[in-house]
């Protein structure tokens, strides 16, 4: 069951991939597509902007060729004028036309410009004539309608007395109207447009079935990622959870390049795991309140420090290795609300820098000329320590699946969406569903208002007192009419009075009126010709603006026809992408069935194996408990033993008592015995009155009560088993004294013989740690030396065992007072000396090394095969590695690899070439 449930893990890990690659897919075809729609409005949009400016330029040309025509016209009309007013000029001057008013001439040029002033005296009276039987005619029509209105306002008076229902019906009527045309003003206000809610609730509707997609994703992933999920309870009533507790460390930040992860994630470690909060006190409350489910580590913010790498040594060492984008500071990479969380990044990415390749991390940790010394990751996730510390190693892989901070990315990404999709156009949906409603409303109010209106105007058209309204209404203002025309024809009949008098009097001065009218002619003349003038710029000017006009208008049309076959082939690929998007949402539909039916078969191999667990642990716990009893019967077997050995030694002692006594009084018993329950005699038990011995006994023990007092009765008892005590402490302290002494002579022989085992130890491991480290390191010696200054193991110190040893390195002729002069790799294969040296002493059949090349380059790895393969004939080695080094001295290579998912095991033998047959040799 256990490998079943792994290679459904590894199934499942490869399906959440493909799903990832899918959804990303999925989203980036939804983003495509989103944007191609945006573009279609972008350019719906300019279209309708297009032609709303095409239709304006329209507007504009027809306009201008009205105008044009109207100047045209106005060109030729002001032309004849200037024609007419040189043939007026000539005729005066030649006195063939009568001498006339110039304001006259010029008001009535072409009505009146041929006639003579008799003639005009004549046609001015004529018209007056009119006008005054005109105004006679209003008048009398003014004066029937006054009658009229009377006697139609007397009729209505009379019908109101006797109905009253009018009045009400058309305060009612009116009433109605206002309230409909307030309605009607309210609903052009409102400017409520049914298709944009349509399209608000569709946009919604698509947004509510991503976030549901979102939110499964993030559920799912949440399942998966428990570790990333923090429960407490609330330790105090009203505990503002957003201010006192701000999550997991790894939620509170986003990485600024997916490449970065794996780095940033072996920067801050199990950092990431831990719960941050505001204070110290916060923390304790969660540890005695808060019910946690599971071990957590607290970052109060109130408490954490930093060891921050300054920026100018990371620019400093940035110039030194001539590459800007060669190291960064950990913190550099990730973003975050820097007025909250500024110090816990110093504290969890502050002192590590991310390097691009292992070279220059290996130069960041060990190089003092770039004076950083400190921790430096790559991006394969190869960590170099300044202590000397290396670990890494091959992690990229094809089955590699998304890091801690990805996964942690694309939960924030997704909580982010569902964020936007709970904000995106809900609002503004909001809005118009209000206004929808009022729209609703007031388009009910106007319906029902319109249907009452409808229904009052036949009321009242079949009302008599509303039919003398209208007709008062019409009266009213068929009078008001007449006046006004009554008006208009007095002022005219003043006008043309005006004129009359005007021309009597020309007739009594034509001669000063003749050079009066030439000047004026003349003025008239000059104005006419300059208005021509400005007429013709102006006409001119027009023709121009209508062909800018006409050009713009032809780009425009051109920019539209390309802007249309542009929506066109939007549109087009809007329709593919849709069809590929919903193929895409079908497959990824799929896809997580088809994982859900995954995970589901791997819950349920989970819960078999875990039952197996438990009943594997149910039988180990059976097992122990029988264990435990075997052990109580054990005990309380050996429990009986000394109880029964403890009996023995009872009866041992009686029997021993018993001898004592036979021993002491021996004599008297023999003596007496045979007086012994005879009757009569002194030891005639029966015959002895018991009562009365009891109450001897009694006034006996009252009498040793009262000498009690005064007398230790056990006192010769106790002297007895004390001086038997005594003889017993004297015995026993010789055989103490007897045995120690035994003990200190066999201490010291073997103090003596760990001495000596230990000296021969030193003087053949310091041999071989020589030996193999000179071969590994040449023109270098290494030796182990007491701490009290002794270098020579035939002159060890009486006390090697608490004095102590250490390693120390030689190179050339100078001897390395530490291990920390020392490089990492150089302290590597010191150790390594001293391992393989201890492992000569001591030897064994077989042993198992791993990777313990790791931190050596390709020289020492094959210097270490050859000493192993030298040095060590007798024993069989397994070692695991990455470097050919160790690989051409193997005898046989095991090499694993995967095939089809599973993981397989080849052997093969390697047969050492001539050359190194030969160094054997």
């Amino acid at each position: 069951v256990g490998n079943e449930v792994s290679e459904l893990q590894t199934v499942y890990d490869k399906q959440l991939v493909e799903l990832r690659n899918l959804t990303n897919d999925n989203d980036r075809l939804s983003k495509q597509l989103s944007q191609y729609k945006q573009q279609l409005i972008d350019s719906e949009q300019q279209h309708k902007q297009l032609t709303n400016s095409i239709e304006n330029l329209e507007k504009d040309i027809e306009s201008s060729r009205k105008e044009l025509v109207e100047l045209d016209k106005k060109v030729l009309t002001d032309t004849e004028h200037v024609k007419q007013l040189q043939r007026r000029h000539e005729a005066v001057s030649t006195g063939t036309a009568v001498v006339g008013s110039s304001s006259q001439f010029a008001h009535g040029l072409n009505d009146d410009s041929q006639l003579t002033n008799k003639e005009k005296l004549d046609k001015y009276k004529e018209q007056r004539g009119e006008i005054t039987t005109k105004i006679k005619q209003l008048q009398q029509r003014i004066d029937h309608s006054t009658g009229e209105l009377k006697k139609l306002r007397l009729e209505q008076k009379s019908l109101t007395s006797k109905q009253g229902t009018y009045s009400s019906m058309r305060t009612e009527f009116d009433k109605k109207k206002t309230i409909l045309n307030q309605c009607e003003k309210d609903l052009n206000k409102l400017q409520f447009d049914v298709e944009r809610l349509k399209q608000y609730r569709t946009e919604v509707r698509n947004d509510d079935e991503k976030m549901a997609r979102d939110q499964n994703r993030l559920q799912q992933m949440k399942r998966q990622n428990h570790q990333l999920d923090f429960q407490y309870t609330n330790p105090t009533p009203n505990f503002d959870r957003a201010k006192h507790v701000h999550g997991l460390v790894a939620t509170l930040f986003n990485i600024n390049d997916t490449k970065y992860a794996q780095a940033l994630e072996l920067t801050a470690g199990g950092k990431l795991f831990n719960v941050v909060v505001d204070t110290d006190e916060t923390s304790k409350l969660l540890f005695k309140y808060g019910d946690l489910r599971k071990r957590i580590t607290f970052v109060p913010l109130n408490r954490i420090t930093s060891n921050l790498i300054p920026k100018n040594k990371i620019e400093s060492a940035r110039r030194e290795l001539g590459d800007s984008n060669s190291i960064f500071l950990a913190k550099d990479l990730v973003n975050y609300d820097r007025s909250k969380y500024e110090t816990l990044m110093n504290y969890v990415f502050g002192s590590t820098i991310i390097c691009s390749t292992s070279a220059i991390a290996q130069r960041v940790a060990f190089d003092e000329k770039l004076g950083l010394n400190a921790m430096a990751i790559t991006l394969d996730g190869d960590i170099y320590n300044p202590a000397g510390i290396l670990s890494g190693g091959d992690r990229s892989g094809t089955n590699r699946g998304p890091t801690l901070l990805e996964i942690v990315g694309e939960m924030n990404q997704l909580e982010e969406n569902i964020r936007q999709y709970n904000s995106n156009n809900r609002q503004e949906l909001t809005k118009l569903e209000r206004d929808y409603v009022q729209y609703q409303n007031l388009q009910q109010q106007i319906d029902s208002l319109t249907n009452e209106i409808q229904l009052l105007e036949l009321k009242l058209a079949q009302n008599d007192e509303h039919r003398l309204q209208i007709e008062i209404t019409t009266l009213e203002q068929q009078e008001l009419n007449n006046k006004k025309e009554f008006d208009e024809q007095r002022h005219e009949e003043k006008i043309l009075n005006d004129k009359i008098n005007e021309l009597e009097k020309l007739f009594k001065n034509e001669g000063e009126a003749k050079k009066k009218e030439l000047a004026e002619i003349e003025q008239l003349m000059k104005k006419a010709e300059k208005q021509v003038d400005l007429s013709q710029k102006r006409s001119r000017e027009m023709q121009t603006q209508i062909k800018d006009l006409e050009m713009q208008l032809e780009s425009q049309r051109a920019e539209l026809d390309t802007l249309t076959s542009d929506m066109d082939t939007l549109r087009n690929t809007i329709e593919t992408n849709t069809q590929s998007l919903n193929d895409a949402n079908k497959t990824l539909s799929n896809k997580q069935i088809e994982i859900d039916e995954l995970l589901s078969n791997l819950q349920t191999k989970r819960s078999r194996l875990t039952e197996y667990n438990n009943r594997i642990h149910t039988l180990h716990q059976k097992e122990q408990q029988l264990i435990k009893e075997r052990r109580d019967n054990e005990l309380q077997l050996e429990k009986n033993k000394h109880s029964i050995v403890d009996l023995q030694n009872i009866v041992k002692e009686s029997v021993r008592r018993r001898q004592l006594i036979i021993e002491k009084h021996g004599r008297w018993i023999e003596e007496e015995k045979d007086k012994f329950g005879i009757p009569g005699g002194q030891y005639d038990f029966a015959s002895m009155n018991i009562g009365k011995m009891q109450k001897d006994a009694k006034d006996d023990k009252e009498k040793v009560t009262k000498m009690s007092k005064h007398v230790d009765e056990r006192a010769m008892t106790l002297l007895e088993q004390k001086r038997a005590m005594y003889k017993q402490l004297l015995t026993k302290q010789k055989k103490v004294l007897k045995d120690k002494a035994n003990i200190e002579r066999v201490v010291a022989e073997w103090d003596k013989k760990k001495q000596e085992a230990l000296r021969i130890a030193w003087q053949r491991v310091n041999k071989s740690f020589g030996e193999i480290f000179s071969t590994l390191l040449h023109n270098a010696n290494a030796k182990l030396t007491s701490l009290n200054g002794h270098y020579d193991a035939d002159r060890a110190p009486k006390d090697l065992v608490l004095t102590g040893l250490e390693i120390k390195v030689q190179f050339g002729s100078l001897w390395k007072e530490t291990l920390d002069e020392l490089s990492g790799g150089q302290r590597s294969l010191a150790g390594l000396s001293l391992v393989l040296a201890l492992l000569q002493y001591s030897p064994a059949p077989l042993y198992i090394l791993d990777e313990v090349d790791a931190a050596l380059d390709m020289s020492h790895t094959q210097n270490i095969g050859l000493v192993i393969r030298k040095s060590f004939r007798n024993a069989q080695f397994i070692i695991v590695s990455l470097k050919d080094g160790m690989f051409s001295n193997a005898n046989v290579l095991f090499t694993t690899k995967f095939v089809n998912g599973i993981s397989t095991v080849s052997r093969a033998e390697n047969v050492p070439n001539k050359k190194s047959k030969d160094k054997e040799k």
